[in-house]
């Protein structure tokens, strides 16, 4: 079988939904079947080294901006022109039995899929599809009015962005499958968009089988990607409340949070390609997101290595973590978190044999047969 994953930045990002659709890419490799990735490689991205390029064929197209200055959503109205004749083209040449796409530019590929009688499968792992926004002030705070939450450097912009928000709602209508990544989202997905959805746990490779032999658990709490969504505040209030615990952030740190700001019990590194050293420096998971983030694949990673997390109880974040730590209810409270945090340090084996127990019940449900089975259903296609 002739496969094409299509995503823009699908190797210039260490985002988890790129993480997971590579991932599958190189499970269906693996077992014969061919598989080319169209990319954008108009900001010099290229394969990087190691396993996750490994078996496949990379094709790369350049986007050009709308202007000279970048303009978000113009830019992206412009890019999804340009990305739907280079899938046209592709798919042309290469007469592929299946498209894999997900993210902003699944729009003009399921169109290009459906104008050439492809068989589609649009990966639901973030809320782009359904808010300009993804819900990042919350989902309490949703009227359904995309002008008012726009910030007002983007209001004027509002055509191409209502542009893009329909193409979204149209490919999410006219896709062959639909997947999410967890209950939270197919449930929002139906809420918000009417859409009916599988869902199809995220594919991780976990780096030793959960639970098995390794080094000793490390002495930080870890956060990854210290965004002001996913709670980088709450985990600096926490430094400042527990000076005697060390803290680790990893990822690109909002560019509204300066290092200068970073207590001296915090160290912080950029993205990283391969998280198992981090994970070695880990005694605890913080995800203190007060955004409904779709999924925690990190919980899923962490958990396979005997750390337990404290998340905030939102989104698809409770049903990643399972029994493997704690989710915070009042996850806007600093007091709350540390008072679960203090809770898991203090009880830390049996909240990491958990953690474990959750890896291994997630790792047998074994999301590639979910997805084989469901082509086979859905679309006839063997994978």
């Amino acid at each position: 079988m002739n496969v094409l994953l299509a995503q823009r930045n699908i190797f210039s990002s260490l985002g988890g939904a790129e993480r997971s659709l590579l991932t599958l890419g190189r499970f269906l490799s693996g077992r014969g079947h061919r598989v080319r990735v169209l990319h954008d490689d108009s900001e010099g991205a290229a394969l990087r080294d190691g396993p996750e390029a490994s078996g496949l064929e990379p094709v790369a197209c350049t986007l050009r901006p709308f202007a000279k200055k970048p303009l978000k959503w113009p830019d992206r109205w412009s890019w999804a022109r340009q990305w739907r004749s280079a899938c046209l083209r592709e798919m042309r040449e290469r007469r592929p039995d299946l498209v894999l796409t997900q993210l902003d530019m699944a729009p003009p590929t399921v169109a290009a899929a459906r104008r050439l009688s492809v068989p589609s499968v649009l990966f639901v792992r973030s809320f782009e599809h359904i808010c300009p926004r993804e819900f990042q002030e919350g989902l309490e705070s949703c009227k359904g009015n995309c002008w008012r939450c726009l910030p007002l450097f983007e209001r004027y912009q509002y055509p191409w962005m209502l542009l893009v928000l329909r193409s979204h709602a149209i490919a999410l209508k006219r896709a062959s499958l639909v997947v999410a990544n967890s209950r939270f989202t197919r449930g929002l997905l139906l809420e918000k968009a009417g859409v009916q959805s599988e869902v199809v746990y995220p594919f991780i490779e976990l780096g030793r089988p959960p639970g098995s032999a390794g080094p000793p658990p490390g002495r930080e709490l870890l956060m990854v990607t210290p965004r002001l969504a996913k709670g980088v505040r709450t985990v600096l209030e926490l430094a400042r409340r527990m000076p005697d615990e060390r803290f680790l952030l990893v990822g690109e740190l909002d560019a509204r949070v300066g290092q200068d700001e970073l207590p001296k019990n915090v160290s912080y590194i950029g993205p990283v390609a391969d998280m198992g050293p981090v994970y070695s420096r880990a005694r605890v998971l913080l995800a203190p997101s007060t955004w409904p983030e779709p999924f925690g694949r990190v919980v899923i990673e962490a958990g396979a290595l005997g750390i337990p997390s404290v998340v905030s109880r939102v989104g698809g974040l409770p049903e990643a973590l399972g029994k493997g730590g704690l989710a915070v209810r009042k996850y806007r409270d600093a007091g709350a978190f540390e008072e679960a945090l203090r809770k898991v340090l203090s009880g830390w084996e049996g909240y990491s044999r958990l953690a474990v127990e959750n890896a291994r019940r997630f790792a047998g449900r074994d999301p590639a047969r979910r997805l084989g089975a469901l082509l086979g259903r859905r679309l006839g296609l063997e994978a």
